[in-house]
């Protein structure tokens, strides 16, 4: 059985960037379900079970697309580009906290003038091996340091980052050409009206939680922004396509009426007289020209998300790991545009 204890609330608006990353965890971390809990559970409840209920898979790495839509956020949460990160030369390198652990066990590639005692005699003084006898004694060398051995150079690297962390611990390390992208996604925002006016909001990243009415499991949100002065909800959504075919195409293909419906649910529980409120989008694309583009979501697809969430809650609540392991034979049905595309034959 789910943990359902509801024990997080607020409305929390940080101002450093490690702040707002740990706060993001901590959101995560809750047991009560979440848009994108229910997204897993809806593409995968294999994944969702032993992600969420068994708790023995670890979540993926996220994917280039997720790490920059995460930093986009972050940036618009805390007011642009230069609060989230410090220019670095194209040569300047990154490592985890768990690499820089393990680092303390690895062994450089030897070079003459880096080598253990043990290889020395191996070097000739122009570098290469002292013939086979040299070579020899390297392979054995080698074979002792399995999995340890990185590339020469690699400590003064990490003493480098290491040394950067110390005086920059709340930023991230970008390249010029990085820093770039943001400021000029953070600047496409400013020069929109529409987009303009939600970065100028009061209330970002605004965290609720409530039980769901018809099927009592508890739920959470974590809404982007809200504008009091146009009575708008709004999502920030890094995406591929902008353009409102493609964009309307992808909402579609992942279920982010019903996202939007558990963002809208969750104000409407906590904020009295709320009603009114629409819930608009700002689209940012995620490669090419970084465009944007401001969209007001109609309240017949925010009302057929509606619909679909709480579909979704029952099979939630009636989820039984043993029908999902001996699923029942079902008969499968031809795509409707087979038919369609016969007409086209040769």
């Amino acid at each position: 059985m789910l943990n359902t204890d509801i024990n997080f609330t607020g409305t929390i608006r940080q101002t450093r960037l490690m702040d707002a990353i740990e706060d993001n965890k901590r959101y995560h971390a809750l047991e009560s379900f979440s848009a994108s809990q229910i997204k897993v559970f809806i593409d995968d409840r294999t994944k969702w079970y032993h992600r969420f209920v068994a708790k023995d898979w670890e979540a993926e790495k996220p994917t280039p697309a997720i790490i920059f839509g995460s930093y986009v956020h972050f940036m618009l949460e805390l007011g642009g580009p230069q609060h989230i990160t410090v220019e670095v030369g194209e040569d300047f390198e990154t490592f985890s906290d768990d690499k820089i652990a393990e680092s303390a066990s690895w062994v450089e590639e030897p070079t003459p003038k880096n080598a253990p005692p043990e290889l020395l005699s191996a070097y000739n003084d122009d570098g290469t091996f002292e013939g086979r006898r040299g070579r020899k004694a390297y392979q054995v060398w080698k074979k002792q340091q399995v999995g340890k051995i990185v590339p020469a150079g690699t400590r003064d690297k990490i003493s480098n980052y290491v040394d950067w962390k110390s005086q920059h611990g709340d930023k991230i390390a970008f390249t010029s050409e990085e820093f770039n992208t943001y400021a000029h996604v953070y600047n496409q925002l400013l020069k929109n009206s529409e987009a303009n006016a939600w970065l100028k909001s009061e209330e970002k990243e605004v965290y609720f939680d409530w039980v769901d009415e018809k099927t009592s499991l508890p739920m959470r949100c974590k809404l982007d922004c809200i504008d009091n002065e146009d009575h708008r909800i709004v999502d920030w959504k890094t995406t591929r396509y902008v353009k409102p075919k493609r964009f309307s195409d992808e909402m579609h293909n992942g279920d982010y009426a019903l996202q939007l419906a558990v963002y809208r649910r969750g104000f409407r529980a906590n904020r009295e007289g709320s009603g009114h409120y629409t819930t608009a989008v700002c689209a940012i694309e995620n490669t090419g020209s970084y465009r944007i583009r401001p969209y007001d979501v109609p309240e017949t697809w925010m009302q057929w998300g509606d619909d679909r969430l709480d579909e979704v809650l029952q099979q939630i609540k009636n989820f039984e790991w043993g029908d999902e392991e001996d699923a029942e034979m079902v008969t499968l049905s031809m795509p409707a545009y087979i038919n369609r595309d016969r007409q086209y034959e040769v």
